[in-house]
Parts: C-alpha cells; sequence; structure tokens
C-alpha cells in the first residue's frame, strides 16, 4: 500500500472514531461555567475542520468537475484542539481558550469540544458578529492532502481574550499558532510579547508553537528572528519543526532546498551540516 494512502487511511479513522457519535444541536450560546480545577491552560488558534470522504482509487480535479463525496468528518483542528485535548485524554485537567463566532461553526465547534469534556470550553471566547474560523481538508487517495484554511477571528485574538486570573491557578500555558494569528504577528510580535509577559508574570510555565505559515502569507513576510528575539525571554519550552526554523532563520536557504526539493519534501535535504548552520550565529 502506498505510504501517503495509508496515512490517509490511519487520519480519517482515527477522526471517525473520535467524532462520529457527536450529534450536533446547534442552539443560542449558554453561558458557561468555570471549573475549580485546572492544571494546564491551551490558548490560541481553533478551527471547524471539515473533510469530505473521497470515493474512488483516483480522483481528478478540473474545472467545472463535479466530484462525488461521501460523508463529511467534522472535527476541530488547530492547537487548542489538538494539544489541549490530547492533555486532556492524558488525564491532565485542561481549560481551553480559543475564540469563536456566534455562527453555525462556532456552535459545531464549541459542542464538539464539549462532547468531550464539560468544561473544557469554560473559557472559550464567543465573538459577536465575528465568523468562526474553518479548514476544509482535501485528502485525496494516494496523494498528500490539501488545506483551504480561514483564520477570521482567530486573526482578532488578543492579549485581552486570555483569563490571566486563571492562569495564576495552572503549572502550563501553551499558546500557538502564531502564523494564523494576525494580531500576533503584526507590529513585530507586540501582542503575542504581551501575552507571554503578562502569562509569564503569573508565575506559569509558558510554552510556545509557531507553525510554519502560508508562503505567500502576510504571516510568511514577516521578520521571525525580530518576533523571536522579542518573545522567547518569556517563553519557557519552544520547539519549533526544522523546516519553520530554517525558514525563520534563514529563509533563502529555505527557498533554495524547497525548489530542489519539490514534491519529496524538505526534510530530505536538510542534513546535520544545515543545522549547525543555522544555529552557528546562536
Amino acid at each position: 500500500m502506498d505510504e501517503n494512502e495509508n496515512e490517509n487511511e490511519n487520519e480519517i479513522e482515527y477522526m471517525s472514531e473520535a467524532r462520529e457519535d457527536v450529534v450536533l444541536d446547534l442552539q443560542p450560546f449558554a453561558e458557561t461555567r468555570r471549573s475549580e480545577e485546572v492544571e494546564a491552560v491551551v490558548a490560541g488558534h481553533i478551527c471547524l475542520d471539515m473533510m469530505p470522504t473521497l470515493v474512488g482509487d483516483t480522483v481528478t480535479f478540473a474545472p467545472g468537475r463535479l466530484i462525488e463525496a461521501a460523508k463529511a468528518i467534522l472535527s476541530t483542528g488547530g492547537p487548542v484542539s489538538n494539544t489541549g485535548l490530547a492533555l486532556h485524554k492524558l488525564g491532565v485537567r485542561t481549560r481551553l481558550m480559543g475564540k469563536v463566532g456566534d455562527d453555525v461553526f462556532g456552535q459545531a465547534t464549541l459542542q464538539i469540544i464539549e462532547s468531550f469534556g464539560p468544561h473544557l470550553n469554560a473559557s472559550m471566547v464567543v465573538a459577536p458578529g465575528e465568523a468562526s474560523s474553518y479548514s476544509v481538508i482535501i485528502s485525496p487517495p494516494k496523494s498528500d492532502r490539501v488545506i483551504i484554511h480561514a483564520p477570521n477571528c482567530n486573526d482578532t485574538f488578543g492579549a485581552e481574550d486570555i483569563d490571566y486570573d486563571l492562569l495564576e491557578m495552572v503549572g502550563l500555558f501553551h499558546f500557538g499558532y502564531v502564523s494564523l494569528m494576525a494580531r500576533m504577528y503584526q507590529n513585530e510580535g507586540e501582542e503575542l510579547v504581551e501575552v507571554f509577559r503578562r502569562a509569564r508574570a503569573c508565575g506559569v510555565t509558558t510554552s510556545l508553537d509557531f507553525l510554519l505559515p502560508d508562503l505567500v502569507s502576510v504571516a510568511s513576510r514577516t521578520d521571525g528572528q525580530l518576533i523571536l528575539q522579542r518573545v522567547l525571554p518569556f517563553v519557557d519550552v519552544f520547539l519549533p519543526s526544522v523546516e519553520e526554523l530554517l525558514l525563520i532563520l534563514r529563509r533563502p536557504l529555505f527557498e533554495k532546498l524547497s525548489g530542489k526539493a519539490g514534491s519529496t519534501g524538505l526534510l530530505n535535504l536538510i542534513t546535520p551540516e544545515v543545522i549547525s548552520e543555522m544555529g552557528s550565529s546562536y
């Protein structure tokens, strides 16, 4: 079996198993409750993921063509969901802090989160009049997936959306994805620095997740080195991927290697010498 096909099937199986029993009942938002004991807070980007199950062994995309699909798989995505729910499943008492709009996608996002635990979304922000974030994931057989993503209200998430009183009571504060949250990377990361400065003042261990941006997006053209220099003094744990580091620290080399790699992937071209060169001036 092709490796990509196996990965896609495993992903679909996991997502179906985790969420197929969730029945959405889209009603007006109710007031949330605050739990008494929380160990970790995961904040930042969250979205609703929608993945149509494509039919057949081969799918060809062409303008004007109708492509048949089976059921769509709904899940939540982004670090607030992925990291937050992982901690919850591991037995860590966790609270999620993200932002959704007061629309159908926002209601679906909150209901999926709540299906994993009644207090997980108690610190989520519902922004009246704003559009919730979503992704459409196209995962054809025998091919890597393509993600169409709309950050929407993640772009307006700011330091004021964090419950710092709660941070006073927890041991871990994890935040991501910077590159999909406009206020976090604008103005040389000023808002991001404020979030982590205030979090550190609460005495909590802080963790940061960056994410490799869309290479034609505004986020990809920001000065990542300057943002890191400003925010890392307030960060305890920062574990970026090697691709993210290469883009931030050595963009010309990243672009050169990406051109050579093509569809085979950049990792095959990143040697120990490249990693040593990235760290030579730090």
